[in-house]
């Protein structure tokens, strides 16, 4: 089994993105564009840049005109989603280990809590994640950049590919 496999839907998982999908194309044309991403995320209380709208439209979108449909938004959807569940685990588990809130944690915990959390990276590429987060003198990990290294890492496994 590969590492964040996309997911295959049921018909209840189908119809809850339907939903989504159809918030987001309100004006009903069928498909979706970079601001109506935009809108969603400022529902959610994020702004994103309209750049950054594009460029993840432009990921989604196999014939690269700037929109999506449904069945490219299930795809893609079946692949964001274990990257986000992978994430949130790892955020979490991190946030536990950092009992005195320091914004830190050791090496040796961060190794054993991708391992608890089932997450399979290979040493080379876990060590190379470790060294971006930049660890001090001390070997400890700073939160912020564990999360940065993290997001990179999870938009580098599985694109999407059209």
């Amino acid at each position: 089994m590969a590492l964040l496999a996309p997911l295959e839907f049921n018909a209840e998982d189908e119809a809850r993105l339907r939903k989504l999908f159809d918030h987001m194309d309100h004006d009903h044309k069928g498909y979706i564009e970079p601001e109506n991403l935009r809108e969603l995320t400022r529902e959610l209380g994020h702004e994103i840049k309209a750049e950054k709208a594009e460029e993840l439209i432009l990921r989604c979108d196999p014939e690269k005109v700037g929109r999506i449909t449904w069945e490219p938004f299930v795809k893609a959807m079946s692949v964001a989603i274990p990257k986000i569940a992978a994430a949130v685990i790892l955020i979490g588990a991190f946030k536990r280990l950092d009992k005195e809130k320091t914004g830190f944690i050791a090496r040796a915990d961060l190794e054993q809590m991708v391992g608890d959390a089932g997450v399979k990276i290979e040493k080379a590429r876990l060590d190379e994640l470790i060294m971006k987060t930049n660890p001090g003198p001390d070997g400890r990990i700073e939160f912020k950049l564990f999360v940065s290294g993290l997001l990179a890492h999870l938009r580098s496994i599985h694109p999407i590919d059209y």
